[in-house]
C-alpha cells in the first residue's frame, strides 16, 4: 500500500461521505476494504481501500447502465 493510494481512498470516500451526507435513508458501513454507502439497507456506493487503489464502485440499476459504462474509466465489477 503507498501513501498516495491511502490518500486518493480518503479523497473518494470524502467526496462520497460528502455526497451522501444529510440524504435520507443513508448509512455508512465498512465493506470490501473499503466504506460502503446504504440507501436502505442496501448498497448505493462505496470507496474501495488502498489496496483498490482508492476506486469507487457505485450500483446504477440496468436503466442507466450502458451511459455508466460510457464514462473514463468505468468498468464492469
Amino acid at each position: 500500500m503507498t501513501p498516495d493510494a491511502q490518500a486518493k481512498a480518503a479523497r473518494t470516500a470524502a467526496a462520497m461521505r460528502e455526497a451522501t451526507a444529510g440524504l435520507p435513508g443513508i448509512e455508512e458501513q465498512r465493506m470490501f476494504g473499503g466504506l460502503c454507502w446504504m440507501l436502505d439497507g442496501h448498497m448505493l456506493c462505496c470507496a474501495c481501500g488502498p489496496r483498490q487503489d482508492g476506486a469507487a464502485l457505485f450500483r446504477v440499476g440496468k436503466a442507466a447502465q450502458a451511459e455508466a459504462m460510457a464514462q473514463p474509466g468505468a468498468g464492469p465489477m
